[in-house]
């Protein structure tokens, strides 16, 4: 299964770049792309906390000018 969706940045070049994400994730292997970069691995919680909080590091060089799209690979 996989999730997309999109976002603008007028202006990449101007990091650090954060993004953070709240979503289910149970699966280890659930990985996050940014314009086809691997960010990494969601975190795995248990089942009795249906909501993952997370962050990551995005290189300005991850991001484009425009539309940028982020991806969630269900492993």
């Amino acid at each position: 299964m996989v999730w997309k969706g999109g976002f603008y940045v007028e202006h990449p070049e101007e990091g650090p770049w954060q993004l953070h994400m709240e979503l289910q994730s149970h699966e280890p292997t659930n990985a996050v792309y940014l314009n086809d970069h691997f960010l990494g691995y969601l975190p795995m919680k248990d089942w009795a906390y249906s909501w993952v909080s997370t962050s990551f590091s995005v290189p300005c060089q991850f991001l484009r000018v425009g539309y940028n799209e982020l991806t969630v690979q269900a492993g």
